[in-house]
């Protein structure tokens, strides 16, 4: 191990420790129920906690509040929660269930931060950036709230950032046995998981097409069916469980509403929040009448509790100032690669994708605030988040170089390292504990 390897151990370790006394901090200061659906999503851990068995929708023994629940979808991440509860209920660790729950956000939070600096470390060159990328990523206040409470999007968020990092293995060694078996369990997993995740999937399957060396051999749909059948195995149970209890309805999605529809009052009701969308035309009146556009921004960087408590309105100015100079270099990178070929674009798979989650994040977003409930919610866009995060490093690298790029990213990582002890110690103690 040469000096420059111990060194950047040295940075993760660092990195990787202060990132958990943050979100952790986060975890500890925000009181129960201060996450989106908090409540709700406990309930699922609470269950299991208690009966030793996984919950059904409908059954009585659940709570429904606004006539929601959480038991007829995906729930992965809440079982692990409460294998985690039992297990410090076992070992005499008397913390409170929900704070033990959250920690599965939290370690969800650090791993995702190892993955993506493993992914800077494959994609960039120059320590600077590599040491910048995860830390930029870290320090974002929106993901550092995801992991403080109970909920699935911060262990997708995991999830993504391992896919992601296996796409570049993948492409190191063109999909050897070992990369497709982890591709396969990690994907079996986001199945699992988080239904807006799946958006990852179909995302893997498209770059394995695009970068194989040797596509329609033998080995190809070897390896395509190995993928498949390991996600099968992982996830097979829930979907076979799915299909009995709920008749067909895999992922519960219209159990859930069915649910909702009986239980659910006024503006609960799922055909009373699909009413008030009706008044929009489609896409373009979304995006240019109302605040949608905005508050998904907002939210998608920091926008705390139920979508109530947000930040200085500078932070969201230099925000919006980082995405317009990533947006310049981005946009240069791509005339270059039309002036030498459209075909080029194909030479670089992991670059062609990035944008490609990110605009299928954001389009699942729309559809589902046209569609189903109208929430400007950032967060339903972080499938996204870690292909963003590229992006808007992709585009400064595009643009700055030398002492200007090493000063911006000293900046810059200090700006989000301030902004989050801010929001951590006087933001969000100052609004749950001071008034």
């Amino acid at each position: 191990m040469n000096a420059m390897q111990k060194n950047d151990r040295v940075y993760l370790a660092v990195l990787l420790s202060a990132v958990f006394v943050l979100y952790f901090s986060w975890a500890l200061i925000l009181p129960f129920g201060a996450g989106p659906d908090e409540p709700l999503r406990f309930d699922i851990v609470h269950f299991i906690l208690r009966y030793h068995a996984l919950p059904v929708a409908g059954d009585p023994r659940l709570s429904y509040a606004a006539g929601q629940t959480y038991a007829a979808m995906p729930f992965f991440s809440y079982i692990l929660s409460a294998l985690l509860c039992m297990f410090a209920k076992g070992v005499g660790i008397s913390a409170a269930p929900y704070l033990v729950s959250r920690m599965v956000s939290v370690g969800a939070g650090v791993a995702a931060v190892y993955f993506v600096h493993r992914i800077a470390g494959m994609l960039f060159r120059e320590m600077i950036t590599r040491r910048f990328v995860p830390l930029f990523f870290a320090f974002i206040p929106q993901f550092a709230f995801i992991c403080a409470y109970t909920n699935q999007d911060a262990f997708m968020v995991m999830l993504s950032a391992a896919t992601m990092f296996l796409w570049l293995k993948g492409l190191e060694d063109n999909w050897s046995i070992r990369t497709t078996a982890w591709l396969g369990v990690v994907l079996g997993v986001m199945l699992l998981t988080y239904i807006n995740g799946y958006l990852l999937i179909a995302a893997s399957f498209v770059i394995v097409l695009l970068s194989y060396r040797g596509r329609g051999t033998r080995a190809f749909y070897g390896k395509l069916l190995l993928c498949v059948g390991i996600m099968a195995a992982v996830s097979g149970w829930f979907f076979i469980r799915s299909g009995l209890l709920y008749h067909g309805d895999l992922l519960g999605l219209s159990t859930t509403d069915r649910i909702a529809e009986r239980l659910a009052t006024g503006k609960d009701k799922p055909s009373v929040r699909l009413a008030s969308t009706i008044h929009l035309r489609g896409f373009a009146d979304m995006l240019f009448d109302t605040v949608w556009p905005l508050e998904t921004f907002r939210s998608f960087w920091a926008t705390f509790g139920s979508m109530s408590l947000s930040i200085n309105p500078d932070y969201y100015l230099c925000i919006f100032g980082l995405h317009v100079l990533a947006f310049v270099g981005l946009s240069a990178a791509f005339m270059e690669k039309l002036r030498q070929g459209w075909r080029t674009l194909f030479h670089r798979p992991f670059a062609l994708m990035l944008p490609l989650v990110a605009l299928g994040a954001f389009a699942l977003h729309a559809h589902y605030s046209l569609t189903s409930d109208f929430q400007p919610q950032g967060r339903y866009m972080y499938p996204g988040l870690v292909a963003i995060v590229l992006l808007l490093v992709l585009g400064f690298e595009k643009v700055l170089a030398g002492r200007v790029k090493r000063w911006f990213y000293l900046l810059v990582s200090l700006g989000f390292v301030l902004v989050q002890l801010f929001c951590v110690y006087q933001r969000l103690f100052g609004y749950y504990f001071v008034q």
